[in-house]
């Protein structure tokens, strides 16, 4: 808009310096000048033009990597909470082989313990197949002295 009214003020102007009757050479040195501030004028409305346009983008681009930035955090976020969810359960797992390792060496002695006594008893007993008694209890130590056979068994 601004553009068209400056355009039109140095025509108006231009087409006044025609109808003047100066001498050719005042013309051409009010002409030239005028000529140029025009040119100067849409030169410059072109780089203002450009400028915006650039901006535009420019704000295009910012938004779209804020809108990238939200969506990043946002998912960083959730990953991390995944992730304490899975360390939390990797601690919980850990004391619970902790807890069985503590068991496994508390019971193989109360095991041995209870063979023992189991053995004591049936030595004291009255004769009641005696036989399979023994054979029991044999298989039952033997099973104990197993390295394979896990504790839990």
């Amino acid at each position: 808009m601004r553009f068209t009214t400056m355009a039109l003020f140095f025509m108006a102007l231009h087409g006044l310096l025609w109808l003047s009757p100066c001498p050719a050479t005042e013309t051409d040195q009010i002409r030239k000048p005028v000529a140029e501030s025009i040119r100067i004028r849409q030169e410059t409305q072109e780089q203002e033009q450009r400028w915006r346009d650039d901006k535009e983008k420019q704000l295009a681009r910012y938004d779209y990597l804020q809108e990238t930035k939200k969506q990043l955090s946002k998912r960083r976020s959730e990953l991390e909470d995944k992730a304490n969810g899975t360390e939390s359960r990797i601690a919980a797992k850990q004391k619970q082989l902790e807890d069985i390792e503590a068991i496994q060496k508390d019971i193989t002695p109360l095991i041995d313990d209870l063979i023992k006594e189991f053995e004591s008893f049936v030595m004291g007993d009255l004769p009641f197949l005696a036989e399979e008694r023994r054979i029991r209890l044999q298989r039952l130590v033997e099973l104990c002295d197993d390295p394979e056979v896990a504790v839990s068994e």
